[in-house]
């Protein structure tokens, strides 16, 4: 589907782009269910005014990539089963104000691209005696996997935000009659890889609370949350990605709260060897929790002695100047004096 122009708002249902449907009897069927959808939004405006059904018991206003009602009980179909949806997003809005969204969710696969555009999630729900925000969730479920790449554009996001899976009750969402016949588990991913643009929600942004959840920060890109959450659900990882002398940024209003198990993983591949010092990766107010000692790993060019010699004592600190966060530092660099 190309939309370029006008409005598209959702009525009964919300808008599902490789999806199963909730009024069909696949959760029987002995044939794997494997569809593609694509959404190229150039333009125009696609709103959310309605919500679809319970996905896992939550409502939903947008979903990219799932499979949520194929029987569990039968293995070989919900093995081979693989829903993969796209939504690009280069132009236009999107916004998210009934039911949650959710990327890559149940046994499918999701990519939300954005390049350009605003999405902007303001979504509360009021069902059947429920009342409650709904979330966006990147990759949920049994084996659920989501990405959302933004190389452009912005969010204006008033919902928290899970990468990697979330508990059902920290959804606080209405229990469908059928809860136990969706494919539940902990075996989703989510990724969260933000390049260029602003990733921002005035909530809370969890990682890994149920499953694997990765933020990738790309020089120019920022993401930013109230209290942002490392879990450890099932993994968590922080990855910077360096390029000359600059990262992206990563920023809590609030709290960044490291648990047990939290990965940081820097990718020094395209680092200069006359970075500063110091490199700031994460703004707080506070910090809660450290990264292990072997929680921590640095990926860079090892053949190359000036960039060895950065990182052979390499180390994470979380307070510089009165300030919390993160920051890279590298060796002390001594000087070289020349005698003639």
């Amino acid at each position: 589907m190309n939309l370029k122009h006008g409005k598209l708002e959702t009525g009964n249902y919300g808008l599902f782009v490789a999806a199963d449907s909730p009024d069909s009897n696949w959760s029987n069927t002995a044939v794997p269910l494997c569809v593609t959808g694509v959404v190229n939004q150039t333009g125009g405006s696609f709103q959310a005014s309605a919500w679809g059904w319970h996905y896992m018991g939550m409502t939903c206003g947008l979903v990219v990539g799932d499979g949520t009602r194929i029987n569990k009980a039968n293995a070989d179909v919900l093995a081979k089963s693989e829903c993969v949806g796209f939504y690009n997003l280069s132009g236009g809005t999107v916004s998210i104000f009934k039911g949650a969204c959710v990327v890559g969710g149940g046994v499918g696969t999701g990519f939300f691209n954005q390049s350009g555009g605003t999405y902007t999630h303001n979504s509360y729900e009021v069902n059947n005696g429920f009342s409650g925000e709904m979330p966006l969730v990147i990759g949920m479920g049994l084996r659920g996997r989501g990405t959302w790449t933004m190389t452009g554009g912005t969010t204006d996001i008033r919902n928290h935000v899970y990468v990697g899976g979330a508990e059902r009750e920290d959804l606080k969402h209405n229990p469908a009659p059928n809860l136990n016949a969706f494919p539940d588990g902990d075996g989703c991913t989510g990724v969260l890889d933000v390049s260029n643009g602003t990733f921002v929600t005035t909530k809370d942004l969890y990682v890994g609370a149920k499953g694997t959840g990765t933020l990738v920060l790309r020089p120019t890109g920022t993401i930013q949350a109230a209290n942002v959450v490392l879990s450890n659900g099932v993994a968590s990882v922080l990855r910077p990605v360096m390029e000359g002398t600059a990262t992206g940024l990563l920023t809590a209003t609030g709290d960044l709260v490291i648990t047990d198990g939290a990965r940081i993983e820097i990718d020094a591949t395209g680092m200069s060897p006359n970075a500063p010092l110091f490199t700031r990766l994460a703004s707080a107010a506070n910090v809660v929790g450290e990264f292990a000692a072997g929680q921590v790993s640095f990926v860079y060019d090892e053949s190359n002695a000036a960039m060895h010699a950065l990182f052979a004592a390499a180390e994470i600190v979380y307070e510089l100047d009165g300030e919390k966060g993160l920051w890279l530092k590298t060796s002390p660099r001594g000087t070289m004096v020349i005698f003639r």
